[in-house]
């Protein structure tokens, strides 16, 4: 903290007062803000007052307020006297952390107007292309950490369709799928980090949920983000969590930031499933979110070798929770959404993929999965489940052979996709049991494919290899639970169970 200057030393305090008396408009909220809290606000001069102008302001301006002097050149080298260092509330990681940032490194970071004017190229990186160090005042009241706009619209701003940001993420919160960050507002608090600030009742998604601006990078968008670390136990079990600070700016899980809103760690929405038990590495079947999953049979591998997007992956490949949760307009090419580099939009802002069919998952999915079940005489498509067909073969889909296969372990398959139509006399309703009148869905033996301890039925919790039966499906002579046993050998697989209207007492395959 430095000195008062010698000339200051012999201002009277009612010069001082009579400074304030003609400050700009913009400082009529200043008293309120960080920098003006007269108990907590700027003190670099140990002579001046907490707060006061003079902190800034060495000179008197009369009468060019619009061009005030300040003690230093008017870039970010001012704002680092004072935010050189971790701030308070753990968002701001400090000086060296957002000089890597994308926001300090771009040149599209300029605030690109009309209202504030437009700040001109040359000013990429500042400070005060998102901040207004008098403070700023909405409808709603003061606007939070000196910005000069509330929540969204700060970001939105300059990531909309006429830039400067080369990504418009205005387009994609306004899909039929989006985390409601334009349609919930004032609940997020500054460095919230209570488990019940993101449960029922509460719950949102502001673009700082996911995005620190001032430590997240292209290669890394999530650093500087608080998440929920788990330590997992036995199989079935939810884990512990430990919150980890926005702060800690090391390599970010994307699971772990999910984890804030999809897990037991904070009270969910009733019937939504706690990812975090699901996805444990130790359960028996699960998508390899957390670490690699558990089938690395030879068919895994074959039909992992003849997916849609590339690079096509192995069973030792780690997904993300972006690689199904994400921007329809990624190319289906794509496999890994991390390794992608065009210009559409990565990550879980939004979706239209269902294309406004109502048989179709409304989820925020990357592609098309069908969630009803298929009326009559409807016959196979491709486009039902385009999504796992971004990872898997659809050869054993494209038959209605039952011969074995090298990229499947279920050699019908095709057959059930392609050959039951007719078979039942049920209903589309994928929730009761009996119904079924047309051709099967994928759904209807990997119900929850995030991990079958997620399944509808008890029973079923334990298999491996992604199966566990939708609602519809039951047990053997149309009462009970189905049950599933693997094979390893043709012959030795069997299902006993009760599906589109046909008795499996059981079958084998």
């Amino acid at each position: 903290m430095q000195r008062l200057p010698p000339v200051l030393k012999t201002c009277a305090l009612g010069a001082v007062l009579a400074l304030a008396t003609t400050a700009r408009a913009g400082d009529l909220v200043f008293h309120l803000t960080a920098h003006g809290n007269v108990t907590a606000g700027v003190n670099r001069l140990s002579g001046v007052p907490r707060g006061h102008c003079l902190q800034c302001h060495p000179e008197r301006q009369t009468p060019v307020l619009s061009s005030p002097v300040l003690f230093t050149v008017n870039n970010n080298t001012l704002c680092f006297t004072c935010h050189a260092a971790t701030g308070a509330g753990q968002f701001y990681a400090g000086q060296t952390a957002y000089a890597s940032s994308s926001h300090a490194t771009s040149a599209n970071m300029y605030w690109p107007g009309p209202t504030p004017v437009a700040r001109p190229a040359t000013d990429a990186g500042k400070c005060l292309n998102c901040h207004t160090p008098h403070g700023a005042r909405d409808a709603q009241g003061l606007i939070s950490n000196l910005e000069r706009f509330r929540e969204e619209a700060a970001c939105l701003g300059c990531h909309d369709a006429t830039g400067p940001a080369s990504t418009n993420i205005s387009a994609e919160l306004a899909k039929r799928a989006a985390h409601p960050v334009a349609t919930v507002t004032g609940v997020h608090l500054v460095g919230e980090s209570a488990a019940t600030a993101f449960g029922t009742g509460k719950r949102h998604a502001e673009c700082v949920d996911c995005h620190n601006p001032h430590a997240g990078t292209a290669a890394g968008p999530l650093t500087g983000t608080s998440r929920v670390r788990v330590t997992n136990g036995v199989a079935g079990a939810a884990p512990s969590f430990t919150l980890v600070p926005a702060t800690d700016t090391t390599a970010v899980k994307e699971y772990e930031l999910c984890f804030k809103c999809h897990s037991s760690w904070t009270t969910a929405p009733a019937g939504q499933t706690d990812l975090a038990r699901v996805l444990n590495p130790a359960n028996e079947s699960m998508h390899p979110v957390e670490g690699v999953g558990k089938n690395t049979s030879a068919q895994m591998a074959g039909s992992l070798d003849g997916g849609t997007g590339l690079p096509h992956l192995s069973p030792t490949t780690v997904l993300t929770c972006a690689d199904c949760h994400s921007n329809d307009d990624l190319p289906r090419t794509v496999s890994l959404v991390a390794g992608y580099t065009g210009a559409v939009p990565r990550g879980p802002h939004g979706s239209s993929a269902s294309g406004g069919n109502a048989a179709f998952s409304n989820a925020m999915l990357r592609a098309p999965y069908r969630k009803d079940l298929k009326p009559k005489a409807e016959a196979y498509t491709v486009n039902d489940f385009t999504l796992c067909l971004v990872c898997h073969a659809s050869g054993p889909f494209g038959t209605t052979g039952t011969t074995a296969r090298t990229d499947t372990a279920f050699r019908f398959h095709g057959f059930h996709l392609r050959s039951i139509s007719g078979k039942g006399s049920g209903g589309q309703d994928i929730s009761v049991a009996g119904a079924g009148q047309g051709n099967a869905i994928c759904r209807e033996c990997h119900y929850n494919t995030h991990g079958t301890r997620g399944a509808p039925w008890s029973g079923n919790a334990t298999y491996t290899r992604g199966v566990n039966f939708s609602p519809n499906i039951v047990g053997a002579g149309g009462t009970g639970q189905p049950t599933w046993a693997p094979g390893g050998t043709v012959g030795t697989g069997s299902c006993r169970l009760s599906c589109h209207g046909m008795n499996h007492a059981p079958e084998t395959y």
